[in-house]
């Protein structure tokens, strides 16, 4: 797995969410997303795919087949494991 942190300043989210300003991405070895946590200026959760939870938690949001990302990891699974728990870096 590779771990990816992408912010409003790289993407517009505004189409889903004026809330979302970070968002932390699992990605497989494929390149797929596997999983999503989306935080608001705060450091609040806003957004988990997949999530029962969250408006948008059905479906994932990024879709990275449409960017040239070059995937290295930008935290450690640790750290996400961290975001996706609830516990805010």
């Amino acid at each position: 797995m590779k771990y990816l942190i992408v912010s409003k300043e790289l993407l517009d989210f505004s189409l889903f969410s004026s809330e979302i300003t970070k968002f932390f991405i699992e990605i497989n070895s494929e390149g797929n997303v596997v999983r999503e946590v989306g935080l608001d200026k705060n450091g609040v959760v806003v957004h988990k795919y997949p999530s029962e939870r969250f408006k948008y938690g059905g479906y994932g949001i990024m879709d990275l087949s449409n960017f040239d990302l070059d995937f290295q990891d930008d935290l450690t699974s640790e750290e996400f494991e961290n975001l996706w728990n609830g516990y805010v870096r």
